[in-house]
């Protein structure tokens, strides 16, 4: 039991952060609705983020045969960590793209800021 919780939680939060290492692509500009059309709005990132989660949700209940109750609990354990998941996708982003800057920099990097940028980001 633990360890399909354990699975689902795993397969939940990778899947979560992969979508969130790649940013969205900035949609193509759209002509104005014509005058008396309803304008549709692109749905706010929230919206979208919630809608991943249950799609996912729905596959990891599909998947591990999980019952109501089991599904319940593993959904109360990914919203416990959901902010620490959060901060630490942030925190590895940030490394990355100070990794990215000193890498980029070529000649003029210096080895003691490479150095400590890689130990940030294998914390």
């Amino acid at each position: 039991m633990k360890q399909m919780i354990r699975v689902g939680l795993a397969l939940g939060l990778s899947a979560v952060a992969a979508g969130a290492q790649n940013p969205p692509v900035a949609a193509p500009r759209q002509a104005p609705p014509a005058p008396g059309a309803q304008a549709r709005g692109p749905m706010n990132r929230a919206q979208l983020e919630q809608q991943i989660r249950d799609r996912i949700g729905t596959q990891l209940k599909n998947q591990l045969k999980l019952n109501d109750e089991q599904f319940g609990k593993l959904q109360a354990t990914n919203k416990k960590f959901e902010e620490k998941r959060r901060l630490l996708v942030e925190q590895e982003r940030d490394a990355r793209m100070g990794m990215r800057d000193l890498l980029i920099a070529g000649d003029t990097t210096n080895q003691a800021k490479v150095s400590a940028a890689l130990d940030k980001m294998l914390q």
